[in-house]
């Protein structure tokens, strides 16, 4: 029988015991860059700005137009206020917050010297290697050209973060590390979309016309997303963990969403089509309960066809689908043929030039051996897929 004092000294123990790792405080994120001064990487830095924050671009004429007005003013659903720009070499970080009006202010006040500052900045430097986490928010055909200028700067322990990924962005952007030489891969996080709908005017005008209350996101290796998804949440809370990057891949509606409304006159029912094929498709590779696409009043105005965005989705979205459905034995009509029709509308053959399966090096495997590499079932086939 336990004594009295020695049940005092257990429970004395027991309220001494140390944290769970599953409890312990997550690493902050202290410094965040951007790559990708584009709408959605503009309001990604201003959404940061609790931590230092660096927004990159690789074109000196939007670096330009950008430290033009000195800041970035956002207007519309969130994130409203106005936002310092420094385009100087030194860091600029300051106080916690930027924002500079309340939701819904109808005048965001001018920025002011004693506000944190994004540190605008051309190219990618070395200077990478210092952030805690890096928001890749280039159009999805970029990924590959990132991965493999990213490769010799990147450090263990950072967060690489697709903003999005649209379909096996993760898994390009590990290959395109691997490829040129990266020692090793950091965790690579792909969100299933942005977290919200950016429209803009004069340069570093925007317009916020939607916010996705809950985005879908997901890491390769896939035992790693949770703890990403709860380090990202400090500066990105709409982010909820996926099952696995297949699921967030799946749940990428730009390809559904975007293409037909811009081809097309009527896309109602080619949308819903499209939709079907998505949902079918996932369900061969082991994605269940895929929501369907959002109803037509709750969807996004159509994009006109020469749209950057249109492109995107054709080409990481719709033929990545297409051809997931190909290797898994299931038709995709409707799909196949958007992808056909712009083709001939852009004049490029985006089934040869697209994301597919044969250009991830994923057609060696079986839709079965895809899930089990990209869920975490099974780490030496991962790390076959990624080779």
């Amino acid at each position: 029988m336990t004594s009295a004092g020695e049940f005092e000294a257990l429970l004395a123990g027991l309220s001494e015991a140390r944290p769970t790792a599953a409890l312990q405080e997550l690493r902050p994120l202290r410094r965040i860059a951007v790559l990708g001064a584009g709408p959605v990487g503009q309001a990604l830095a201003c959404e940061c700005l609790a931590a230092e924050v660096t927004l990159y671009t690789a074109f000196e004429p939007e670096r330009a137009a950008l430290a033009g007005p000195g800041a970035v003013t956002i207007r519309g659903e969130h994130l409203t206020g106005t936002y310092r720009l420094d385009a100087g070499g030194a860091s600029a970080h300051a106080a916690p917050s930027a924002r500079a009006a309340p939701p819904g202010a109808s005048a965001p006040s001018a920025p002011s010297s004693s506000q944190p500052a994004i540190a605008l900045r051309i190219g990618i430097d070395d200077a990478v290697a210092e952030a805690d986490a890096i928001l890749i928010a280039t159009p999805a055909i970029a990924h590959a050209t990132c991965g493999g200028l990213l490769a010799g700067r990147l450090r263990a322990g950072q967060l690489l973060v697709l903003i999005p990924g649209r379909a096996f962005g993760a898994v390009e952007v590990a290959r395109s590390l691997r490829r040129f030489g990266a020692p090793e891969l950091p965790t690579i996080v792909e969100l299933a979309g942005a977290p919200y709908r950016v429209e803009a005017g004069d340069p570093g005008a925007l317009t916020i016309t939607a916010l996705n209350a809950e985005v879908a996101a997901a890491a390769i290796p896939n035992r790693a997303t949770d703890e990403a998804v709860r380090r990202l949440r400090t500066i990105l809370p709409m982010l909820s963990p996926a099952r696995g990057v297949l699921e967030t891949s799946f749940s990428d509606l730009s390809g559904v969403l975007d293409v037909a409304p811009a081809l097309l006159r009527d896309a109602a029912a080619m949308i819903s089509q499209i939709d079907e094929e998505r949902r079918r498709v996932a369900f061969a590779y082991g994605v269940r309960e895929l929501p369907p696409a959002p109803p037509a009043a709750e969807r996004p105005p159509a994009l006109e066809r020469t749209d950057p965005r249109v492109h995107d989705a054709l080409c990481c979205s719709l033929v990545a689908l297409v051809s997931a459905g190909e290797l898994a034995g299931i038709r995709t009509r409707a799909a196949a043929a958007m992808v056909d029709l712009g083709s001939v509308a852009g004049k490029l053959d985006y089934a040869r030039h697209g994301r597919t399966l044969a250009s991830l090096g994923l057609d060696r495997f079986r839709p079965e051996e895809i899930r089990r590499a990209l869920e975490g079932g099974d780490a030496p086939l991962l790390e076959e897929a990624l080779a």
